[in-house]
């Protein structure tokens, strides 16, 4: 029986068959699809658009599509599409640097905070809320003025400022995770600290912050466009899809279609990693239901191999099936078998309402008023004590 839940309990605690089932619907391929072209599109951009995003066709200024510009052309006659593909380069590249940056500091000190604790955890959180009380466009205005044209520094500096919302995530997720039983285990089995984090801490809180870091990226693409619009991103000749958006504006008079190429790419991109982390969400999501419920099925699967509840055993106290039953007819726990020997103590391990003190009391027939075993059996040296009364109990 022991092996049987081992296997069972191995098979639900693999989360590979999760992501994969998770990736396997439309929600998931739509968005993972759309990045990738952005992606394998701006690394190709150089053969994709051999031309290049700078050069100039001054006899189809502002042209609408057509078979030599497919998206059209400027203000200058660039090619909208190369400048598309061009453009992606420095915004993926930008909104990339952000998600590293808040991935090393939010998530590296999010963890270590949860899970040490003590005055580590105190001074992270003081940071953490000094960061939080920081404008974060302010803040990057100033930067601009120092740093100049280094838009690395830039996203550097926003990735600083915006990684305490991840980093509160990560630590209240690292401290429920560091109270499991499960790690106190390891813990006494003498892990180190360092494999306890990798080994049992990272993969339970790994969903969450995918689902934020995704979040974080759509934030940055839209906060690196809102730059470019305002003239502080890459300078022109480079082009990025701010740019290209503060390009249309001003002549969305004469041109209308020249803001909806870079406007739909932006969008949609923003959309994507958001529908990306709703992915994330339901791929980690306890959809099995909880480990309790997964163990007392498998409970249930190896109940063949169990002694059969009218077969005498050598316990001193047996229970067989046993169901208790507060009083309205609540069923609070079901299908129990506990057998304990002469001179063996037997200790109850499981979660806080899991039904422990329930069952000590129902065994000594100490249950409220209205509540008692209604299934099963509960023999004390062969001795039914269902039908012996309280004086025989006690």
């Amino acid at each position: 029986m022991t092996a049987g839940i081992e296997e069972f309990v191995a098979r639900g605690a693999r989360p590979g068959r999760r992501w994969l089932a998770a990736f396997r619907r439309p929600l998931a391929w739509l968005p993972l699809g759309y990045l990738a072209l952005l992606v394998a599109g701006s690394v190709l951009a150089p053969v994709l658009a051999p031309a290049g995003p700078v050069a100039t066709d001054l006899d189809h200024v502002l042209a609408g599509p057509g078979p030599a510009h497919p998206l059209g052309t400027d203000t200058l006659g660039r090619d909208v599409l190369a400048r598309l593909l061009y453009g992606g380069q420095v915004s993926l590249l930008h909104a990339a640097i952000v998600v590293a940056t808040v991935v090393g500091v939010g998530v590296s000190g999010g963890v270590v905070a949860g899970y040490l604790g003590g005055w580590f955890d105190r001074a992270f959180t003081w940071v953490v809320d000094v960061l939080l009380a920081i404008p974060v466009l302010m803040t990057l205005l100033v930067v601009l003025a120092v740093v100049g044209e280094h838009q690395t520094v830039v996203m550097v500096a926003l990735g600083v400022l915006v990684s305490p919302g991840l980093a509160r995530v990560v630590r209240g997720a690292t401290l429920a995770v560091r109270k499991e039983l499960y790690v106190a285990a390891a813990r006494v089995s003498g892990l180190p600290h360092r494999r306890i984090v990798a080994a049992h801490v990272l993969p339970r809180i790994a969903g969450p912050v995918i689902v934020q870091v995704s979040l974080l990226a759509g934030g940055a693409l839209l906060i690196d466009a809102g730059l470019s619009y305002l003239g502080f991103g890459a300078q022109p000749p480079d082009p990025t899809w701010g740019d290209m958006i503060a390009q249309a504006a001003s002549v969305i008079d004469r041109q209308p279609w020249l803001l909806v190429p870079p406007g739909i790419v932006l969008g949609l991109a923003i959309l994507a990693f958001g529908l990306l982390g709703d992915v994330v969400r339901d791929a980690t999501a306890d959809h099995a239901g909880p480990l309790r419920d997964r163990l007392h099925r498998a409970h249930r699967a190896a109940a063949p191999a169990l002694t059969p509840r009218n077969e005498p055993t050598t316990a001193l106290l047996s229970l067989r099936g046993a169901e208790v039953t507060l009083a309205g007819g609540r069923v609070v726990v079901t299908d129990l078998d506990l057998d304990v020997g002469p001179g063996e103590t037997v200790a109850l391990v499981g979660e806080s309402g899991c039904g422990k003190s329930i069952t000590g009391r129902a065994i000594l027939d100490l249950l409220p008023a209205g509540g008692a075993i209604t299934a099963g059996s509960l023999r004390f040296a062969g001795a039914d004590l269902a039908l012996a009364g309280p004086r025989a109990v006690r």
